[in-house]
């Protein structure tokens, strides 16, 4: 039975923000698994990150060992990512958002390519960027969008952040340093993916920003290494200091003059504003679902009427951040008649119920509604909610499905669940691929729909 491995680190990109800090991820992880001495081959990919160079490696890798007996799979991934609206995707130095499919790999479809395997422990460890769920379903419920685990019988997930959240880099990403000082300061001989995710777990309670997510299905006793002399001798300061980002000891005044520069005026948000209007307006012309609809697109200067807002209310309310919304709230009631009641009535609780817009711009919801070319069909609709601040907006998007109750009177009787991206104004640049996710997540959601009703599948 073999054991094998997958090391990813992608530090440089041709339209995206360089990340050198993944090259000193890849090195310490690679590091880590040699010293471990438990894998036949390792597969390591650093130099050449091209998309098409990537993904052939890593075909030739699987296909060398399709008839193998695998033990345990590692898998390793540190650089770009994003959520295209269906799955989190892996992105390669040569990422083009006009060449989504060809510059970077899904998570799917890396599991499929695991399945192949077959092994009898698939792990898989994933530092980037959106590399957990960015759905909002509810204040403590996940959606299993990243949990396939079909056919696998034992396995551990581990993602450095969820909930659309930004995974953190300086020397090393943090998740990783949580990571590998899991193992570096372990003082058992042996230690379990377990361990790890315990440890990586207390190392983030205290940190808002960030919230590594893990999937695991296993006995959870599963062994990651004996902590061997090998393993002791490795030092993390020797992989902070080969980062071509490394900083000289700042003052807190050059600290907030570096953070100033993020920050953008009122002109150049609207422009943004304005801008991602006209694109979304422009690329609708080539919706894949045109025969059957025409789309209506317009805005609002409020949040009022948005399906669903109450959870982005909460949200706002639940997690720190700089938005400037008023998150509008009622008091919870209870209705036992009993001691709880007299209790609710001397402390009372609050929730969040709706948002309040508290800024003059161009608008703060876009909302696409379809008007049908053909009778037989009903209309759906998509709501785009923006919450601003003076250096990022988050942008939630959700779905709607409508019956008709009358003659072209209709009623939303289904909403999807929230899903989200945020990024800095002025690396808009690098993230238009939203207004294309927006897209086909609506088309997605309608033809599942029709595909239900007419009971099959719509052709291109």
């Amino acid at each position: 039975m073999k054991k094998l491995a997958i090391v990813i680190g992608v530090s440089d990109y041709y339209n995206l923000s360089k990340l050198p800090g993944c090259n000193n991820d890849f090195n310490l992880i690679n590091k880590i698994l040699k010293a471990t001495k438990k894998y036949d081959d390792i597969l390591e990919i650093n130099k050449n990150t091209l998309s098409l160079e990537v993904k052939d490696e890593i075909n030739t890798f699987i296909s060398k060992y399709k008839e193998s007996d695998i033990e345990e799979l590692f898998f390793y991934f540190s650089g770009h990512g994003f959520y295209d609206g269906e799955d989190l995707r892996y992105v390669f130095t040569d990422f083009s958002e006009n060449k989504i499919n060809s510059t970077s790999i899904s998570n799917g479809f890396m599991d499929n390519l695991f399945r192949t395997l077959n092994p009898h422990l698939l792990v898989k460890v994933v530092d980037a960027c959106n590399s957990g769920i960015p759905y909002i379903k509810g204040t403590e419920e996940i959606p299993n969008i990243l949990d396939k685990r079909k056919d696998l019988n034992n396995c551990y997930f581990m993602f450095s952040s969820h909930s659309n959240q930004y995974s953190y880099v300086s020397e090393l990403s943090y998740f990783t340093k949580s990571f590998a000082k899991s193992i570096l300061e372990h003082n058992g001989d042996y230690i379990s993916y377990s361990n790890i995710i315990d440890y990586v777990k207390d190392s983030f309670l205290n940190n808002s920003r960030q919230k590594p997510y893990f999937i695991n299905q296993g006995s959870l006793t599963e062994c990651f290494c004996e902590i061997t002399d090998d393993i002791k001798s490795i030092n993390l300061s020797d992989f902070e200091k080969n980062s071509t980002e490394l900083k000289e000891n700042k003052s807190l005044i050059d600290i907030i003059k570096e953070d100033a520069e993020k920050y953008v005026d009122k002109e150049y948000v609207e422009n943004f504003l304005v801008e991602f209007k006209d694109e979304l307006i422009e690329k609708s012309k080539d919706w894949s679902l045109n025969q059957l609809f025409e789309l209506n697109i317009s805005t609002k200067n409020n949040y009022k009427d948005v399906k669903g807002i109450k959870k982005i209310a909460e949200w706002v309310d639940s997690n720190e951040n700089d938005f400037m919304v008023k998150v509008n709230k009622s008091q919870v009631k209870n209705n036992d008649g009993g001691y709880l009641s007299a209790f609710t009535t001397l402390f009372p609780k609050y929730e969040a119920t709706s948002l309040e817009s508290v800024l003059e711009c161009p608008y703060d919801t876009i909302q696409i509604k379809t008007d049908a070319r053909f009778s037989n069909l009903v209309e759906y609709g998509c709501n785009i909610v923006m919450l601003l601040s003076k250096y990022n907006v988050k942008v939630f998007y959700n779905f709607t499905h409508s019956k008709e109750v009358s003659w072209d009177t209709y009623i939303i009787d289904s909403i999807s669940p929230w899903s989200t991206n945020t990024f800095y104004y002025k690396d808009w640049s690098n993230n238009h691929f939203i207004i294309e996710a927006i897209l086909k997540g609506f088309s997605d959601y309608i033809e599942k729909d029709l595909e239900k009703k007419f009971n099959r599948q719509i052709s291109e």
